[in-house]
């Protein structure tokens, strides 16, 4: 670290801390000092300077080994989160860097990951490999079956905080959650008046 060599050099002769500062040089064109440890210094020294975006991709790497050395987790120094290993690491980091390497064949549409295009393609294709065991109805996503197995079980996960009121679905509690904010997104551009939600809205334009 940049600590340690300070520690190191403090002691010295002020000429040779000029030596082994000046491969840095190199930036304004000199090209004194060819042999290979003046390389590795000047390499030392040039990823220093380097500008920031660079600088912190190098940090990076270097907290990245830091860490598997360590044995801890790999963490995401934009959001905080953390993985079991780089390559879930370097995949992340696509969502910051806007980075959408997969494509769909069939539409062109991009994808972060693989198993995102995976799932899209189903579209496509029709296949619908999630089952629920109560009544056999197939969904292209688990997401879509978790959602509806609430309607076999009864559950109702999502409170509203205000008055504690339980609904099967998240969209449900954003509808109802207007009920105490008073937004009311749906405007008639006959009359002027505005519904919650889009069902009170159609039913709304009926009239005119």
């Amino acid at each position: 670290s940049s600590v340690g060599m300070v520690s190191e050099n403090e002691g010295k002769p002020q000429q040779e801390d000029a030596e082994q500062v000046e491969p840095c040089g190199m930036f304004s064109g000199s090209s004194k000092g060819n042999d290979s440890g003046n390389c590795e210094k000047a390499n030392t020294c040039e990823t220093q300077h380097r500008p920031e975006e660079n600088l912190s991709s190098h940090s990076d790497l270097i907290t990245r080994e830091r860490m598997n050395l360590e044995g801890t987790r790999y963490t995401c120094h934009e959001c905080g989160k953390s993985f079991k290993n780089s390559s879930y690491l370097i995949t992340h980091q696509r969502i910051h860097r806007g980075k959408r390497p997969y494509i769909c064949p069939e539409c062109g549409k991009r994808f972060n990951w693989s198993s995102a295009l995976t799932t899209h393609r189903r579209i496509h294709t029709g296949e619908k490999p999630y089952a629920c065991s109560v009544c056999g109805k197939c969904f292209n996503q688990s997401s879509h079956l978790i959602t509806h197995k609430i309607i076999h079980t009864g559950e109702k996960p999502y409170a509203c905080p205000e008055c504690g009121k339980h609904f099967k679905q998240r969209s449900q509690l954003l509808t109802h959650r207007k009920i105490h904010t008073g937004e009311k997104p749906y405007g008639c551009p006959e009359c002027g008046k505005h519904f919650i939600n889009s069902s009170c809205f159609i039913s709304h334009q009926r009239i005119h």
